[in-house]
């Protein structure tokens, strides 16, 4: 298995060796195979599945406690599964990643809108059955049809922008046992009818099969706007005239969080962080903030900025610059990020492959700076595991030095005598 080859993912099938679509047929949802749910259901089933085993578990539990869901705030808190009992990262902390594509495949990155509703062969049905919006007050009409799961998905698709199905699958796996797979994709149908998110259609190269993708809608942003506007969400309207290629760096600033939520060190996260642009200390839009024990007893938040292996380097030299701003050239470590926990400022860079990292490392002089920043290497996530996944700039060749976090997989940090990071050339 080379670095970009993807384990079958616990939920789906191996690839069908048939992946040619006809031009009327209605796509099918990747095959389930667990022992949670029926192998090989196909998407237009799955729906009904879902809404019937959705019906039948409700009369079940009707007289079981069930924990009180809220997801209106501006939070989406679940309660997540412990480590180890997390399906899709291993006990050894390796994983694959979604949104880890080869460079070549970046090339060659296409993604096209899927209109197809579940069960419809005739495009025109199909869209004759998506719901249009003329006036804001129809949203309270609709707002009373949704409940609480619906709500939380809604809101992670648009707190990432541009979500996998399989990554969609990985956060059922966080929830403890909050949300089903069925529940899931039950929701997914319902918001697609209702107007407020979109389907899209990925060949992905990796898995080699058509997987779906999902962003919101303008109808789902307006939504949110109505009754959250205090909120940032992206505007999918920007997807027509953004380079395709953005759809990868929004996978991969949600495999980032998946992954460093599943360990006991995870204190905590926020999306969106620009800096303090009213006090004259901006940032360039972080897409992800995380609160994290990277050392037992010493908490740093990482200022995530997620890479792709096309990328130029202007962008990033302005992340820099900002950055050394923001920490008063090093000074000031610890300013407040949103919401998260006071702890050390790190500036970190999301990047699949350790080429991609040396080369942006190189070309910013990262290690001749006066504040620290760390790289993540979505190759060694998957070959090596979390824990032997980051990297520091060091040298007059700022070449990435790798570092050992060996406590993040274990539950208990609370002395940090035999646990400290030791750094490897």
């Amino acid at each position: 298995m080379n670095d970009f080859e993807m384990p079958v993912h616990p939920e789906f099938n191996q690839p069908n060796s048939d992946q040619q679509d006809s031009v009327n047929k209605p796509n099918t949802v990747d095959q389930v195979n667990n022992s949670e749910a029926e192998p090989n259901v196909e998407e237009p089933e799955l729906e009904e599945k879902a809404e019937t085993q959705n019906n039948a578990e409700t009369e079940r539990n009707a007289e079981k406690t069930e924990p009180e869901l809220n997801f209106e705030q501006q939070k989406l808190e679940i309660p997540h599964v412990d480590f180890d009992k997390v399906d899709f990262v291993q006990k050894d902390g390796r994983t694959y990643m979604p949104s880890l594509i080869r460079p070549e495949d970046e090339d060659n990155f296409e993604i096209k809108r899927d209109f197809y509703m579940n069960g419809y062969i005739v495009l025109s049905d199909s869209v004759h059955r998506i719901r249009t919006y003329e006036i804001a007050d129809q949203y309270l009409n609709v707002f009373q049809q949704m409940d609480q799961r619906d709500l939380y998905w809604l809101k992670f698709i648009a707190r990432f922008k541009s979500v996998q199905s399989l990554q969609l699958i990985n956060q059922t796996h966080l929830s403890s046992g909050i949300f089903s797979k069925f529940q899931m994709w039950s929701s997914l149908n319902k918001l697609q009818r209702l107007g407020l998110i979109q389907k899209w259609k990925y060949f992905h190269p990796i898995v080699n099969k058509n997987i779906h993708v999902f962003t919101l809608t303008v109808n789902g942003f307006r939504f949110l706007e109505t009754f959250w506007g205090d909120q940032k969400y992206f505007q999918p309207q920007n997807f027509y005239r953004l380079n395709p290629l953005f759809h990868v760096r929004f996978w991969e600033t949600c495999d980032v969080y998946q992954v460093l939520s599943t360990l006991p060190a995870f204190k905590g996260y926020t999306t969106m962080f620009n800096g303090y642009p009213k006090q004259d200390i901006p940032l360039v839009p972080s897409p992800l903030q995380i609160s994290i024990e990277l050392i037992p007893n010493t908490l740093e938040n990482l200022v995530f900025y997620t890479c792709l292996q096309t990328d130029s380097i202007s962008y990033y030299q302005d992340v820099v610059t900002k950055w050394s701003k923001f920490t008063d050239e090093g000074q000031n470590s610890t300013r407040p990020v949103a919401d998260l926990p006071a702890g050390k400022n790190i500036l970190a860079f999301y990047c699949p492959t350790l080429e991609c990292g040396n080369n942006l490392s190189q070309q910013l002089n990262l290690a001749n700076w006066n504040f620290t920043s760390i790289f993540l290497i979505g190759t060694f996530i998957k070959t090596k595991g979390i824990q032997n996944a980051f990297f520091l700039p060091q040298g007059d060749k700022n070449e990435l030095c790798q570092l050992k976090f060996d406590n993040l997989l274990k539950k208990d940090q609370k002395s940090s005598e035999n646990n400290d990071s030791q750094k490897e050339q």
